[in-house]
């Protein structure tokens, strides 16, 4: 049998479950890549959508979101001590003081990595099951489940702007990079309107992740604030807050260039979109 989404992304599944039955650990740049695939799947599951049933999707999800997971300690931890570096900067008072924390996130990165035999077994279940549940011998089905996903980013754009709430651009976030992958694997041709569009949805996707550094930046601060001197928990918090808040700003009018107002139309990709309420 045949599947328009799994015999184009079988060649990466095949390359990452070679890799994690080999004896040498994913470099750093590896656990990035297959957490990026893992979101890229994710995002690939919503083509089924009206073609599938949400329990069978929902299913496959899940075992998507449990492969991500077993690189999310230690992945997570090499970022955090990476942002925590930036965020000191040149100061020399803030990198003495965030010199313990960047250490202990750097340990955690290296302690934590998961058992690479088990990743691959999860990998080959999940390839497994997609063939069995899911795969399907045509590709008419894509265009419904691609307008379902350009839909849900934009309510959450929309929800995002309204509220000005983290979560609520986090969850944007999630679904503006559902759209870009998703837009990115059925691109046959590129036009200028194309490449212009996925250029600027790619560079929100991008300051999307930004903002949620610094979110969890936030949190790891406040959960540490008892390690950190006063002057310099309030310095480095005041820094992160200014962030988000010009981000903020950008973001409100980036959602209006992306998923703008209703009644105009846009053709990315190949598929035309009417933007509707």
């Amino acid at each position: 049998m045949s599947d328009p989404i799994l015999d184009k992304i079988d060649p990466q599944l095949e390359y990452f479950l070679t890799r994690l039955r080999e004896p040498q650990p994913l470099s750093d740049n590896e656990i990035h890549d297959f957490r990026v695939l893992c979101k890229q799947l994710r995002a690939y599951l919503q083509f089924y959508r009206g073609e599938r049933s949400p329990e069978q999707i929902k299913s496959l999800d899940l075992q998507v979101r449990h492969l991500a997971q077993c690189f999310v300690s230690s992945r997570d931890g090499t970022v955090l001590a990476q942002n925590l570096i930036k965020l000191a900067g040149v100061d020399i008072e803030q990198q003495a003081a965030l010199r313990p924390l960047i250490e202990k996130y750097q340990q955690q990165s290296a302690i934590t990595a998961p058992a690479m035999s088990e990743v691959a077994s999860k990998l080959q279940e999940l390839r497994t099951s997609w063939w069995a549940s899911l795969a399907c011998d045509h590709d008419g089905f894509m265009l419904n489940g691609t307008l379902n996903c350009y839909k849900r980013a934009r309510q959450l754009a929309n929800k995002a702007i309204e509220s000005r709430e983290d979560e609520a651009y986090h969850l944007w976030r999630k679904w503006a990079k559902y759209w870009l992958y998703q837009l990115r694997f059925g691109m046959t041709t590129e036009t200028k309107l194309s490449k212009k569009y996925l250029s600027k949805l790619n560079k929100l996707g991008n300051q999307l992740g930004e903002f949620n550094d610094d979110c969890v930046l936030e949190k790891a601060l406040l959960e540490h604030q008892a390690e950190l001197t006063p002057d310099i928990y309030a310095l480095l918090i005041e820094k992160i807050s200014g962030r988000k808040k010009k981000a903020k700003r950008q973001f409100r009018s980036e959602a209006e260039l992306l998923f703008g107002k209703a009644g105009k139309k846009m053709k990315v990709s190949g598929i035309l979109i009417n933007k509707q309420h």
